[in-house]
């Protein structure tokens, strides 16, 4: 199916889209964006350039129980994921590859239970976006009309966006929803201002020699150790496990939360050895586990370029200056 959404219909396509599905979609904070559950369908922004964090929050939460203990009679307990039906509204393409990346290495060897379940009962309607500065998904094989995933589609058009369902489970979510008759042309794409310059194939190759190149220790001087790139980033999925006790001194609560790679006491171990000790050996790291690492096994970077890393440096580290660097080196 193919309809024409006019701008000032969206608001009526939420609703519809509500009707059997919690909505959830891009909204305005402050001068930034986040995606929320939808409680406004006047709220919802289809024209934004990014969102703070990605939708990856709402399949595995930024602070998530694994169980409750009691210490005094032994006991625990597992909470279980819950999943309600419902749809990402306004999904960029780059974010879309990032669950979809996530999804492989959430099912793959020890499956993450918490995760799938989270996952389940989850449709996705894509919108086109018009790259600024920062976004460079172009440079790792994704477009801004890449469809891959979605189960509807929004492109736009002079007035509106053209809506166009891709799977049986978007017919099914958009049945009764009446649209006009599709009459304007979709908008051409935008070009990408930021690029990664060497092939995406050539990339691990050319790390493998960068390795002890002088890239990583001019980065590394610079960068402060936050972890806001971890943070921010679709793909990472590095996490702490810490107890917890209640003042009560009996009962506490042990708890999965987001960690980073480029924080210091992160590769430390019993004994006090740090694996990873110089900020440089931290900020290489990132760009392998992005482009080197990972490829071994899966034939894709786990970089899906939406330039939320740069964005969110305090220092100005772009990880796309940081590739083209190395390459320039080799």
């Amino acid at each position: 199916m193919e309809t024409f959404l006019a701008s000032e219909k969206v608001s009526d396509l939420v609703r519809h889209l509500s009707k059997n599905y919690t909505v959830i979609a891009p909204m305005a904070k402050g001068p930034a964006f986040v995606f929320a559950e939808v409680e406004d369908p006047a709220a919802v922004v289809l024209d934004y350039n990014t969102t703070i964090l990605p939708p990856k929050k709402f399949f595995m939460p930024a602070k998530e129980e694994l169980l409750n203990f009691n210490r005094s009679t032994g006991d625990a307990a597992v909470p279980q994921a819950q999943s309600a039906p419902k749809v990402l509204l306004g999904v960029h393409s780059y974010d879309m590859q990032g669950i979809l990346r996530l999804d492989e290495l959430m099912k793959d060897g020890n499956p993450d239970k918490a995760y799938i379940a989270r996952r389940q009962n989850t449709l996705f309607i894509g919108v086109a976006f018009t790259p600024d500065e920062y976004h460079f998904s172009e440079s790792v094989g994704i477009g801004i009309f890449d469809m891959e995933g979605f189960d509807a589609f929004l492109t736009p058009a002079a007035g509106g966006y053209i809506l166009k369902t891709l799977t049986p489970e978007g017919e099914k979510l958009l049945k009764g929803f009446s649209g006009a008759p599709v009459a304007a042309k979709p908008k051409a794409a935008a070009v990408f201002q930021k690029k990664i310059m060497p092939d995406l194939a050539r990339i691990p190759s050319i790390l493998d020699k960068a390795y002890g190149g002088a890239v990583w220790k001019n980065n590394g001087d610079k960068c402060l150790s936050c972890g806001s790139c971890n943070l921010v980033c679709p793909t990472c999925y590095c996490f702490d496990v810490r107890d917890e006790v209640n003042l009560d001194m009996t009962t506490g609560c042990r708890s999965r939360l987001w960690d980073a790679c480029q924080t210091a006491p992160f590769a430390e171990v019993a004994g006090g050895e740090n694996f990873r000790h110089k900020r440089e050996s931290r900020v290489r790291h990132r760009a392998y586990r992005k482009f080197r690492y990972l490829s071994d096994k899966y034939p894709k970077p786990f970089c899906v370029g939406c330039g939320r890393c740069n964005r969110a440096c305090t220092a100005k580290i772009s990880i796309v200056e940081m590739i083209n660097e190395a390459a320039a080196s080799v």
